[in-house]
């Protein structure tokens, strides 16, 4: 799920057409690990809106003493009201937005749940669909409703079809090497009820509509984090994507320094026009996430930026 962020953004103001190709959520956000200090760390999925509604999910974890509390909150605006949600609260997993309702009453939503061993976490995906007004929540497993037992997959929520039907698309399981047979062998798209639990398939010209865009990247708090390895400080740096286990990666004008950022999360200014193909050069804040080693890329969070301008690279 490292990548939807990335996805997310590039989707951002775009009401698109999908046919029978996995989307990814508009918005996600996965639960932060929790603080080895007392504190509080805060993640923020992006921010999607339909008309004059819009949606985020915040996920924390928050350490006291020798306890540590971890929610997961969808925040909503609707109708000139504000909505809190809580999702779930105890878990590792990963919430995500899917798409609004075509008349905004409700919201598609998506979780996987994380399990270290075995890792379990494709045979944990669960949809739900939230009514606002009455604020029901029910969440159903995504093998229960397909009736499969011993097999794996790859699923994900697309959307609703323009009569307000929700569909899921199944592939056969990306695990490599696999562990069990897949339970689907070709792509195909399904029109699922969540109240009776059936899923039945679609034809492969079945459109989906993304109602909502993303008008706010992801982010997440920086310089509360209870977990800083040392005290924040300013760099002149060029900002850029690069492919590899950091995608996100600052260096430091005038060193030989290559600074990471994880989770692909920069400030939302700087987000909207940083790109694959483009630079961000000026003044950033960040604070270490992980103590500076020789010919170790030493991670920091970015508080601020300032004075940015963009080149082609």
């Amino acid at each position: 799920m490292r990548y939807l962020a990335l996805f997310a953004s590039i989707l951002s103001g775009l009401q698109s057409i999908a046919t029978a190709t996995a989307a990814p959520p508009l918005a996600s956000v996965t639960t932060p690990e929790c603080p080895k200090r007392a504190g509080t760390r805060e993640f923020t999925s992006e921010t999607v809106q339909f008309g004059a509604d819009r949606a985020v999910i915040v996920a924390t974890s928050r350490r006291q003493g020798d306890t540590c509390e971890i929610t997961s909150v969808l925040h909503l605006r609707h109708a000139r009201t504000s909505y809190a949600f809580t999702l779930s609260s105890g878990g590792a997993e990963t919430d995500a937005i899917v798409d609004f309702g075509v008349d905004r009453s409700g919201l598609l939503l998506s979780r996987e749940t994380s399990r270290n061993f075995p890792n379990e976490q494709q045979r944990n995906a669960q949809i739900a669909t939230l009514t606002i007004v009455s604020g029901k929540i029910r969440w159903r497993n995504v093998w229960d409703i397909f009736g499969w037992a011993d097999c794996d997959a790859s699923v994900q929520p697309e959307g609703f079809t323009a009569d307000g039907k929700i569909v899921v698309e199944a592939r056969a399981s990306t695990l490599i090497p696999a562990r069990r047979r897949s339970c689907v062998t070709d792509p195909t798209v399904y029109e699922t009820d969540l109240d009776r639990g059936t899923a039945t398939p679609l034809p492969e010209a079945t459109t989906v509509e993304r109602h909502a865009r993303v008008v706010r990247p992801p982010s997440r708090n920086c310089a509360s984090d209870p977990d800083l390895a040392g005290a924040c400080f300013n760099v002149h740096g060029r900002l850029s994507y690069w492919n590899g286990s950091v995608t996100t990666r600052l260096w430091w004008i005038g060193t030989k320094r290559i600074l990471g950022v994880p989770d692909d999360i920069v400030p939302p200014a700087v987000a909207s026009r940083l790109d694959w193909n483009s630079n961000a050069y000026g003044d950033y804040r960040v604070c270490p996430l992980t103590p500076q080693k020789p010919r170790v890329m030493q991670m920091v969070c970015i508080e601020s930026a300032e004075h940015v301008t963009y080149s082609s690279r």
